[in-house]
């Protein structure tokens, strides 16, 4: 991975529900960091702290449901899938644990709170249905296969915009310092009028991509 001078901000495009997320961006993060050397002054997430936790939560019981879905599941993919439920929310504090983070959805407000305290339910739901039932064997590479060839899907721009507010003021009047931005993929894309990635191209803001979902 080359580092460009000057860079502000490292946009990691990810998928929100590829089971080996959270490996793949660990391992994007690592090797940044290698090149980076200094940590970043933030790490900013798709998520509000609270809805990130009470999903967060549901890991070990997302853990058992699988398990009783697929009993031929390995210890290690059970492990897997568990952990990358908001895995984009924890992620970046493998690598760096003193990293602030920068809820770029701090306060969104949810009308249905079954959305986020049925989190668990609805993603297994999900995959369940995408593999036919049969949670094993290669279930998991073929389910992160089939997330990672899927086009971007279309974003809520009022919140792209947001997050590009939050970026930028995040960063103002700060000199040779970099954050890392973890937020699907849609929202990197700068030939998307509107998006978050094409609001910091037009004002100015260096900045690189990093699609996780290739």
């Amino acid at each position: 991975m080359r580092s460009r001078v000057g860079v502000n901000f490292y946009l990691f495009g990810i998928s929100h529900f590829d089971p080996l997320g959270r490996g793949r961006l660990i391992g994007a993060l690592k090797r940044l960091h290698e090149v980076k050397k200094e940590p970043p002054i933030f790490v900013a997430v798709e998520y509000d702290s609270g809805h990130f936790e009470r999903i967060k939560c549901q890991r070990p019981s997302f853990r058992q449901a699988l398990g009783a879905k697929g009993p031929r599941l390995s210890v290690r993919d059970l492990d897997l899938y568990a952990n990358s439920l908001v895995y984009e929310g924890d992620a970046h504090l493998e690598v760096f644990p003193d990293a602030r983070t920068v809820w770029l959805d701090q306060g969104r407000i949810v009308h249905d709170e079954s959305m986020i305290d049925g989190y668990a339910d609805d993603r297994l739901a999900m995959y369940l249905r995408i593999a036919q039932n049969k949670l094993a064997g290669s279930s998991i590479e073929r389910l992160s296969k089939h997330f990672l060839s899927q086009p971007d899907s279309d974003i809520d721009l009022e919140r792209s915009k947001r997050f590009a507010k939050i970026l930028r003021s995040e960063i103002d009047g700060k000199e040779d310092v970099w954050a890392a931005v973890v937020v699907g993929r849609g929202h990197t894309n700068s030939k998307t009028q509107g998006s978050m990635a094409e609001i910091l191209a037009k004002a100015g803001e260096k900045f690189e991509v990093i699609a996780l979902c290739e």
